[in-house]
């Protein structure tokens, strides 16, 4: 589908609907784009954004919903614009789709906004996925209610905080349920707090799932940290901690 934003190459905002790909595949196409803006009409399929050089921020200001009905493609990937500041998501509360999502490798994101996201209501959700952005220093997902695969948050070098329920979420019956925090910032403090919310969901309990807090500078566990520990691997949960 042609755009005539392709032919604009001075533009530095975007209102885009109906776009697969957003990328800097051509060469010049949206080399000046700072802002993407997915209008109200939005219900096609995003499954790449990458390559534009100047995007500082991403804003779907209208989606509640994606996946069947509401397409907004099999996965969703934001991954190695060197410019990209923040990401928002304000009313979108429920993925229906069965593939990932990917936010991954934007050395200077830091501002990362899902506050009504409810998780994966598909039958299988590959995984939602936080990784390689370097000066992010939070996750909030407050909203959270339900996983499928996984949740991994790893080799976020200044990474302190995840702010989630672990402790209320939902899981898709019998799978095995990754939560991958390799290779952070998280301080010991941390590492406790979410070791106890894991271990105070009586839902998970699939054997074969796994919590990773290895590598990176995160803190190893103490106290009751080391007691929730014990109590996810008593449920056949695999736990690895610095």
């Amino acid at each position: 589908m042609s755009n005539p934003i392709f032919y604009s190459p001075d533009l530095d905002e975007a209102d885009l609907s109906q776009m697969v790909n957003v990328s800097n595949n051509a060469g010049n196409t949206f080399q000046n784009i700072q802002t993407l803006v997915f209008n109200p009409s939005y219900n096609g399929a995003i499954s790449i954004i990458t390559g534009l050089p100047n995007v500082t921020s991403i804003l779907f200001p209208y989606l509640v919903e994606s996946g069947s009905p509401n397409s907004v493609g099999s996965s969703i990937n934001i991954q190695s614009l060197p410019k990209l500041k923040s990401v928002w998501f304000p009313f979108y509360t429920r993925y229906n789709g069965s593939g990932a999502w990917n936010i991954s490798t934007n050395p200077l994101l830091t501002d990362i906004q899902f506050p009504l996201f409810r998780g994966s209501f598909a039958t299988q959700l590959g995984l939602i996925r936080f990784a390689g952005n370097t000066a992010l220093v939070t996750i909030m997902l407050p909203s959270l209610t339900r996983l499928c695969l996984g949740l991994h948050i790893t080799a976020n070098p200044l990474l302190i905080s995840i702010v989630a329920p672990l402790d209320t979420l939902t899981f898709q019956n019998g799978a095995s349920v990754a939560f991958d925090f390799s290779s952070n910032a998280l301080p010991i403090t941390e590492v406790n707090r979410l070791l106890r919310l894991l271990a105070n969901n009586l839902a998970f309990t699939s054997a074969g799932s796994s919590v990773t807090f290895a590598g990176g500078t995160n803190g190893a566990p103490s106290g009751d940290g080391i007691t929730a520990k014990a109590a996810l691997q008593a449920r056949g949960v695999n736990v690895t901690t610095n």
